[in-house]
């Protein structure tokens, strides 16, 4: 039904109380009128038998006394009464039985009438009502005189007294019907009005909020009613704050992020199904030298090569399906200015609501500048162990070279020689003098000739930090530093220096998860000799060292790195700290990966003039020695 198709509450209410009111108004108004027709018939029934039983009465009174002028006035007020139609006395056979006098109806019997007499020898014992050929209620009584039948009377009852009856009690029925639609209407819209206010303004506000999400027009929103609809708009209320303040962190947030994104020197990527780079950071298109907008809708194909493109597409299908993340993908990239570069790619999945994978991040990490270093440093360390095994070698002939010069000299001064040999042992003189020199030149060349030299441990240390700051930073390690005041130290910067880049790098790499790198110097003095001198302390919270490893870690030429170490880096050190009249002392602790309180920590003291004395006068410097809790 179209007219049935209601959206307000308001038309709703008002509706719905109009057709409750109407229901019920219906089937009260049925109801009573039901029960007072019945009731109206009764009465009408119980009156036409009083008054007919009245009438025999009085006409059996008139006409035993002979006086049928009494039953005139009776007549008279009979017909009067709205109720009565007509009245009738007639003898036993239908007969009028007095004449007419106007007010006595003397018209010959009906049918219906008549089949209300009685038979022969029977005899009305109360009076019987029946309709007449009208449709009309009448009622006939016998008039007696004793046991004497005399006759019959007759009254009819006048029909639109009883339909009078009924349409006054329809008029009523219906009046209170519209009195009581008229009270719904009105209780509807009051009612509908402390709903629909709150309402209207809430969704007026909503709307607002849909045209524009940062307005703050109309908020908070003024409710006076305490219904329902009331409390629903102070939810509303408090909705729109929690919005707003959750608007305002995910702004932070995005903030944050879209700076981290921008300034990180780490390269950020995101791809689509497709391959497509939806997103990149400045640092990744600087560094490939790539133009940022030329990254946005295009391939790695498109944008590296096919060699790279076979490496990195598989791996993209792969955590599209739902594959692990990968973190060890590496890629030899040739950037816009056709130098390869190096790059360490971690790819993870980023999934939607849904939990489907949706993009795929990139983390891309430039390891060209590291894996430079890390063929320099391992060049160096080839070096250093190149050049041990030539200072060995070179120690080793320059012994039983002394001693064949010596028995050269022997030769050419306790035995006779001709000229032949003569000169033939002074030809082999100079060519032993040739290889003296060579040798003492190798040893020259791993022993360094720089002189000692006063030298800040701080500045050293910082310097060794530094040229270690970008595998920190990607390795995500805390450099706690703790430098005292007036840490210079006599000695050979260039070696000490070899041994803060060696206990540094072992520390990095011990750090390869991340962690905690601590480098301290300070003034101090030796805890067995009491010599002044400086401490440095460089400990990391790495993986530690087991027992059998520690116990070896001096030794030449043994290792934990595999392919990428030399063993050598820590045999140079302990030998460089013995030339300063140093100790090194070393605590570690292994535990497995997954617990903490694992680390390493290198203590080295060095006494103020391990290597001699300056040339200048120089400043004693002294201070108290370093506690437990300062090394703690």
């Amino acid at each position: 039904m179209a007219w049935f198709r209601y959206r307000t509450i308001r038309s709703q209410l008002t509706i719905g109380f109009i057709v409750l009111e109407l229901a019920f108004t219906v089937c009260f108004s049925l109801l009573v009128l039901r029960t007072e027709t019945r009731e109206i018939h009764a009465r009408a029934e119980r009156r036409i038998e009083q008054q007919v039983n009245l009438l025999a009465t009085m006409a059996t009174d008139a006409i035993v006394d002979n006086e049928a002028n009494r039953l005139v006035p009776m007549a008279q007020a009979l017909e009067a009464s709205t109720s009565v139609h007509f009245v009738r006395l007639t003898d036993l056979h239908g007969a009028p039985l007095l004449p007419n006098t106007g007010h006595i109806e003397t018209s010959p019997l009906t049918a219906a009438e008549r089949r209300q007499l009685p038979a022969s020898g029977r005899a009305l014992e109360r009076a019987d009502i029946f309709l007449n050929d009208e449709g009309n209620r009448e009622a006939v009584s016998a008039i007696r005189q004793g046991t004497q039948l005399i006759g019959y009377a007759w009254v009819a009852e006048n029909p639109t007294s009883e339909k009078e009856e009924v349409d006054s009690l329809v008029r009523v029925a219906l009046i209170a019907g519209v009195l009581g639609i008229l009270g719904c209407m009105l209780a509807s819209a009051l009612l509908a009005r402390s709903i629909t206010r709150p309402l209207r303004i809430v969704m007026n506000a909503t709307r607002r909020l849909i045209r524009d999400p940062e307005t703050k027009e109309g908020f908070p929103l003024e409710i006076a009613e305490t219904n329902e609809a009331g409390e629903l708009a102070q939810a509303f209320n408090l909705l729109v704050l929690s919005m707003e303040e959750q608007r305002s962190g995910l702004n932070d947030t995005l903030s944050l992020l879209d700076s981290m994104l921008a300034h990180a020197p780490i390269g950020f990527a995101f791809l689509d199904r497709q391959g497509r780079f939806i997103r990149v950071n400045n640092f990744l298109a600087t560094g490939m030298g790539i133009e940022l907008t030329q990254f946005l809708g295009h391939t790695a194909r498109e944008l590296f090569g096919t060699v790279e493109a076979e490496t990195l597409e598989p791996r993209l299908a792969e955590i599209f399906q739902g594959a692990q993340p990968v973190d060890t993908l590496e890629l030899q990239i040739t950037d816009g200015k056709g130098d390869v570069r190096s790059w360490l790619v971690n790819l993870y999945p980023v999934k939607s609501g849904q939990q489907e994978v949706r993009w795929v991040g990139a983390v891309m990490i430039d390891t060209t500048e590291r894996r430079r270093a890390e063929d320099t440093l391992r060049r160096t360390e080839k070096l250093a162990a190149a050049g041990q095994l030539a200072a060995s070698i070179a120690h080793e002939i320059n012994n039983p070279l002394e001693a064949v010069t010596n028995l050269l000299f022997l030769l050419r001064t306790q035995v006779p020689l001709d000229g032949d040999g003569m000169r033939f042992a002074e030809m082999a003189q100079h060519e032993l003098s040739r290889v003296s020199e060579i040798t003492q030149q190798t040893l020259r060349f791993y022993r360094p000739s720089t002189s000692p030299a006063l030298a800040n441990v701080a500045e050293i240390l910082d310097s060794i930090l530094t040229l270690h700051s970008g595998r920190i930073h990607t390795l995500r390690v805390d450099v706690a530093r703790r430098y005292g005041d007036n840490v210079d130290l006599y000695c050979l910067s260039g070696a000490l220096r070899q041994v803060f880049a060696n206990l540094i790098t072992n520390a990095l790499d011990a750090l390869n998860g991340g962690g905690r790198l601590m480098v301290r110097a300070t003034r101090s003095h030796c805890w067995t000799d009491g010599r002044a001198g400086v401490r440095v302390v460089v400990a990391d919270t790495g993986t530690g060292m087991p027992h059998e490893v520690r116990a070896r870690i001096f030794e030449p030429f043994f290792t934990t790195k595999l392919a990428t170490g030399t063993g050598l880096g820590l045999w140079v050190t302990h030998d460089i700290v013995d030339k300063h009249q140093g100790t090194i002392t070393v605590r570690s602790r292994f535990e497995p990966p997954q617990a903490n309180g694992s680390g390493t920590v290198f203590m080295l003291f060095f006494p103020d003039y391990g290597v001699g004395h300056p040339a200048t006068d120089a400043i004693e410097q002294s201070a108290a020695p370093v506690t437990s809790e300062q090394l703690a």
